[in-house]
């Protein structure tokens, strides 16, 4: 009989939910745009904690079907990398800027990693090549 596979989750105190901290986020947060989406970084006054991540895609994009699969896509990458993130206490929230869907998560995590590298949350590799593992 095969083994069940392990489930491989975000969880959701790594998500930031509470409408009062994304609307900080969205107002107070420093803004990295990459051609897909844009991220908003905001960091927390938490003496420590882990970081929080939202993701966004607004109407604008296409409809309901779309968006939650450019949503799943933007929550893999994510938790594809955040091993690589230094622990401090910051909220993330990645926007859609565009349709997207057709992507593979592959190709987002590696745009998500360049971006952060640009933030600074993240080191860029000694190779300074991207990884592309599925």
């Amino acid at each position: 009989m095969p083994e069940r596979a392990v489930r491989q989750r975000l969880p959701r105190t790594e998500r930031v939910r509470k409408t009062t901290d994304i609307d900080r986020l969205f107002r107070r947060g420093k803004v990295t745009r990459g051609p897909d989406f844009r991220v908003h970084l905001l960091r927390r006054d938490e003496s420590e904690g882990s970081v929080r991540a939202a993701f966004v895609a607004g109407k604008r994009i296409g409809n309901s079907v779309a968006r939650n699969r450019m949503r799943r896509l933007l929550r893999e990458a994510f938790r594809r990398i955040r091993v690589e993130l230094r622990a401090e206490p910051i909220d993330l929230a990645f926007v859609a800027g565009r349709d997207f869907s057709g992507s593979r998560s592959v190709d987002m995590a590696n745009e998500m990693r360049a971006l952060l590298v640009e933030t600074g949350l993240l080191v860029a590799g000694a190779d300074g090549r991207e990884d592309t593992r599925p």
